[in-house]
């Protein structure tokens, strides 16, 4: 049987590298519930067709124009919203739900 997988990692054009690093064997992507993992998923086959341009990131480690440029559309705003991206403007409403959930996680100690 044969192993291997992908790092959730990806280096941008302008030289800065995104993802966490975490190793994924292929049987993990596949298997792995969407809630924890994401919906962003790819095969080795298709991983392989990319050649010297392949990457693949986790969902919640893509940061601005990552889903672009993997998808090659923009991500839909509840998407990104989802993973916790703000959309353009919204930057005080995520900070806002930030302050929130630390205390609700002040509330829990």
């Amino acid at each position: 049987q044969e192993h291997g997988g992908v790092h959730c990692r990806r280096q941008r054009v302008d030289g800065s590298v995104g993802g966490c690093g975490e190793a994924v064997c292929w049987r993990c992507m596949k298997r792995a519930p969407r809630e924890s993992f994401g919906s962003v998923r790819t095969t080795q086959e298709e991983f392989a067709s990319l050649e010297d341009d392949a990457w693949w990131m986790h969902e919640g480690c893509l940061e601005d124009g990552d889903y672009k440029d993997y998808f090659g559309d923009e991500e839909e705003e509840d998407e990104r919203r989802k993973r916790g991206g703000a959309a353009d403007g919204d930057e005080e409403a995520q900070d806002n739900e930030a302050e929130e959930d630390e205390d609700e996680e002040a509330d829990e100690a």
